[in-house]
């Protein structure tokens, strides 16, 4: 459990928002932040996860993904299981036991994957579940 978690437990504090600002309160009705910086954000969030232009950054946009591409995308991949997976690295498995050398290989191996640096639209995919998404190819834990 995380410092925070164990500090400020959820269950101590109202998920209710009326606990907090009582809606019979003279001051309900007074926005929290302006209209201008609310739009400002609005749009940023929109662009985020919707916007199309060659300058948003959303996972639909084919000009983002083509420049994350191009920023060798592969390479980025191979540091990072360089880095989790190198002699010098420790992880734990869910029975609080060292992972041996041999696991790190086998993982290593399990991670040849080929990225195109071509951006394919008919190839985009969306979650619709929860994933335990990570680094490292194989489904169990690594603490």
């Amino acid at each position: 459990m995380t410092r925070q978690k164990t500090r400020f437990p959820l269950a101590d504090y109202s998920q209710s928002v009326d606990k907090w600002i009582p809606p019979d309160s003279a001051d309900y009705t007074i926005p929290v932040i302006d209209s201008a910086t609310q739009q400002r954000y609005f749009h940023a969030l929109k662009s985020h996860y919707f916007g199309m232009d060659s300058e948003a950054h959303s996972p639909w946009n084919g000009f983002y993904i083509t420049a994350l591409l191009k920023k060798n995308a592969a390479q980025a991949r191979d540091a990072s299981i360089k880095q989790f997976l190198s002699d010098g690295s420790a992880y734990w498995g869910e029975n609080f036991r060292l992972y041996t050398s041999r696991w790190k290989e086998e993982v290593r191996g399990n991670t040849d994957t080929q990225i195109d640096n071509i951006y394919h639209a008919s190839r985009r995919g969306i979650m619709v579940r929860e994933s335990f998404s990570q680094s490292a190819a194989n489904g169990r834990p690594a603490l």
